[in-house]
């Protein structure tokens, strides 16, 4: 499995697609919520996560679009998590 091997150093982690919504991110990559505390954001439980972005998100909270989905990216790959938006 092509994720699976990413995991093991094999391969790159992809960063997750700035389109997907901040809780449907979040439930397929729990490591990410230490992301949004770290910064701050109050997206880990917001109603409004089934509907924003993680690039509304991002915009919201004056980060660099680039720079938060590498941060995702980092977490979830130090969390060994398999599979992302």
């Amino acid at each position: 499995r092509l994720s699976a091997m990413a995991n093991r150093g094999r391969l790159p982690l992809l960063p997750p697609d700035p389109g997907t919504s901040v809780a449907s991110y979040l439930g397929t990559s729990p490591a990410g919520a230490r992301v949004f505390l770290d910064h701050q954001m109050a997206c880990v439980g917001c109603a409004l996560s089934d509907f924003d972005t993680l690039a509304d998100a991002a915009r919201a909270y004056g980060l660099s679009l680039a720079a938060f989905l590498d941060e995702l990216t980092r977490a979830a790959g130090e969390a060994g998590a398999t599979d992302r938006p």
